[in-house]
């Protein structure tokens, strides 16, 4: 959950710290306290302002009075009836350090689990298959995964039909930020070597792997983010058709993609 927050405060671009380093940074913080796998405040240290701004404690409030879990449409609605207009509702919720939303365009507390559906592959068993994939504009295509340990070990992913038709070949990869990381291929329904992204971006097993893959420059653009970043990626782009997407067109593109 502390890994997920500092991942939509996007105070270090692109990569997010692995849990083991978190967890070693906050052993040398004063006034933290780590037992078992949780992460606290000393009581007697904690600070005494309220790190909430007034716009954040409502959104607090509103999930705690009528969620935890809430539609995203049904959470603006809220906001609206108290005083908070669309723009700063999406100002607020883009990203957002108390709530976080998955692929079904559900919003809940920071603490508060949200699941997903599974996608047809999962289902399936095949844990290196994309769970959800869209063909952009100008001949984009995008792809993302549940990273497994075996993704992250191995670098091999499994591109699904029909798309993997559009993309064969090599191309320069590189994370959204435009840093070079090397090449990817991709042979008919395999793709590789993402492991050097994923290691580049501190992704770890139940991350989610977004890319990006234009054959017309031979580029593919990499990020890694929660359960939502392939929605967040396809909303941010112009799509010309969609296959199996996540997208949604309520939002645009995030902090963290910037």
């Amino acid at each position: 959950m502390l890994r997920s927050a500092i991942r939509r405060d996007n105070g270090l671009g692109n990569f997010t710290p692995p849990t083991k380093i978190i967890e070693a940074v906050c052993r040398r913080v004063l006034g933290l306290q780590i037992e078992a796998d949780s992460i606290s405040q000393v009581p007697a240290m904690a600070p005494r302002k309220d790190p909430l701004t007034p716009n954040e404690r409502l959104l607090a409030t509103i999930l705690r009075e009528h969620g935890p879990v809430l539609e995203r449409a049904k959470l603006r609605e809220f906001c609206r009836a108290r005083g908070l207009d669309d723009q700063a509702f999406e100002q607020l919720v883009r990203p957002s350090l108390v709530l976080h939303e998955n692929e079904q365009g559900l919003v809940a507390s920071s603490d508060t689990e949200l699941g997903t559906a599974p996608t047809r592959d999962e289902e399936n068993g095949d844990p290196l298959a994309a769970r959800s994939h869209a063909l952009l504009s100008e001949g984009k295509v995008l792809l993302a995964w549940k990273l497994q340990p075996s993704i992250i070990e191995s670098g091999a992913l499994r591109v699904p039909e029909p798309i993997n038709t559009f993309v064969q070949g090599d191309y320069s990869l590189r994370t959204l930020g435009s840093r070079e990381i090397g090449l990817l291929h991709i042979r008919q329904r395999a793709c590789w070597d993402v492991r050097r992204l994923v290691l580049a971006l501190g992704g770890e097993a139940g991350d989610t792997l977004a890319l990006v893959i234009n054959p017309r420059d031979r580029t593919a653009a990499g990020l890694i983010g929660a359960d939502d970043v392939a929605k967040q990626v396809a909303s941010g782009l112009p799509q010309a058709s969609h296959f199996d997407t996540v997208a949604s067109a309520e939002l645009d593109i995030t902090r963290n993609i910037a």
